[in-house]
């Protein structure tokens, strides 16, 4: 004779799945990647790797100096990193475009190009230019210059709002009324440093040191 499950054991069987399920749930949610999290990281690493290869471009950022009379002697710097605005000497003609990459803007417009956006598809309008990357994220950059002990810099505030101004809430977590950010704040200084500059963007990149330092540490 074939002996089958009984009602009770049935239930007592879908009691556990279901106990077993309720504890692993939110070990699995955590072990899923957080998109946003990761469109942020990409932004975020996106503009580091831009930044240093800018700078490290002599054509790009030649930096000038103040000559003191002696031809061997050549002085203080006119210019730090990207407070470097002149024309470029980049034997690209993308990059020759009579005074394009030049003033205040030249930080957008070059970052625009090593993403691969033609100079046509940048927007600027005095400080601020924005342009779409080909991800569809949206950017809006906002540079500064001044000047510090003669020499000229550059502070710029960056906006990027992961999935396009058409999508999403369009705002971002140190607004309080924001239920999904969608739009990240970072800001570079003069030497390419990049920092995030709103609440979730500090926290992922916390949480990201943190997991490095624990690695470091085992």
């Amino acid at each position: 004779m074939k002996k089958g499950f009984t009602i009770a054991e049935l239930l007592i069987t879908l009691g556990i799945v279901g106990v077993l399920a309720a504890m692993t749930a939110p070990v699995i949610m955590d072990m899923m990647p957080n998109d946003t999290k990761v469109r942020f990281m990409k932004a975020y690493n996106a503009i580091a790797v831009a930044n240093d290869e800018m700078l490290d471009n002599s054509d790009l950022y030649k930096q000038t100096v103040y000559l003191t009379g002696s031809p061997d002697i050549l002085g203080e710097p006119t210019c730090i990193g990207l407070g470097c605005v002149q024309q470029t000497t980049s034997m690209d003609p993308a990059l020759n475009s009579a005074t394009a990459y030049a003033n205040s803007s030249k930080y957008a417009k070059i970052l625009a190009y090593q993403f691969g956006i033609p100079l046509d598809d940048v927007t600027t309008s005095g400080s601020k230019s924005t342009f779409t990357a080909k991800d569809g994220s949206s950017w809006e950059i906002t540079s500064t210059l001044s000047t510090e002990n003669s020499a000229k810099i550059l502070n710029s505030n960056i906006v990027v709002d992961i999935d396009g101004k058409d999508k999403g809430d369009n705002c971002n977590s140190s607004t309080s009324s924001c239920k999904k950010p969608d739009q990240f704040k970072f800001k570079v200084d003069t030497y390419g440093a990049v920092s995030a500059d709103d609440t979730l963007g500090k926290q992922f990149l916390k949480n990201a040191a943190d997991v490095n330092s624990n690695s470091e540490e085992d």
